[in-house]
């Protein structure tokens, strides 16, 4: 009788790691966010000659990180999180990795758009202020996404995502009369910026909430225990 060592079990957890990561990138949904790195730089490319104020670079720059945000949520879908979620790796690598390829995403449109927007010297330093709108734009669609995974059981949350950047783009535009938060360098530029700040601290919360291991002990429970 043939006795079958079971070799899963005798892996190093990180050659599991190695593993996963190997084939993680063919879990990912790369088709929207594909698609909206070419918009975004379609319309960099088809909008850039023609702006010659900073009203219009600003515009153009928080055009482009709308879509390219919109576009690069869909890479936290995970319709294989039955499968994925047994692997030995913790919830939070897991998600970071989604998390670093839509960074990755997002810069494709967002640097081409500092470079030629920035190098004709029309924002001056007002690119940090639209990259803090984008950080925030981006956070509270992975809040949004990583809520409705976890606590909602949605594996591919994208269009919600995608829907709740449209949203907080709009809301920014309606609360503008009392509370600016699309302004311009030459008004209300600082002000709304630590409203932005906010925010994203707000939506970052949120997110250390969700990442938060189901199989982790909670942490009154590892005190008792320490």
């Amino acid at each position: 009788m043939t006795t079958v060592t079971p070799t899963v079990g005798l892996a190093s957890r990180h050659q599991v790691v190695r593993d996963f990561v190997g084939y993680f990138p063919r879990l990912l949904k790369w088709q929207v966010p594909v698609t909206a790195a070419a918009l975004g730089v379609a319309l960099l490319l088809w909008k850039q000659s023609g702006v010659e104020s900073t009203t219009n670079a600003v515009w153009l720059l928080r055009a482009v990180v709308v879509v390219m945000t919109a576009g690069s949520i869909f890479l936290l879908d995970d319709a294989s999180a039955n499968m994925s979620e047994p692997v030995a790796t913790p919830l939070r690598f897991r998600t970071g990795v989604r998390l670093a390829a839509m960074t990755a995403a997002i810069a494709v449109g967002y640097v081409p758009a500092i470079a030629l927007v920035a190098g004709r010297a029309l924002i001056r330093g007002a690119w940090f202020g639209v990259l803090i709108e984008a950080a925030t734009f981006a956070t509270v669609a992975v809040a949004v996404s990583l809520w409705l995974q976890r606590r909602r059981g949605v594996a591919e949350p994208g269009q919600y995502g995608a829907m709740s950047v449209v949203l907080t783009f709009l809301a920014a535009h309606a609360v503008g009369a009392r509370w600016p938060m699309l302004a311009l360098p030459s008004s209300d530029w600082t002000a709304a910026h630590w409203r932005w700040a906010a925010l994203l601290l707000v939506a970052g919360a949120a997110i250390l909430v969700n990442l938060r291991d189901p199989a982790a002990a909670p942490w009154r429970s590892a005190l008792r225990r320490g």
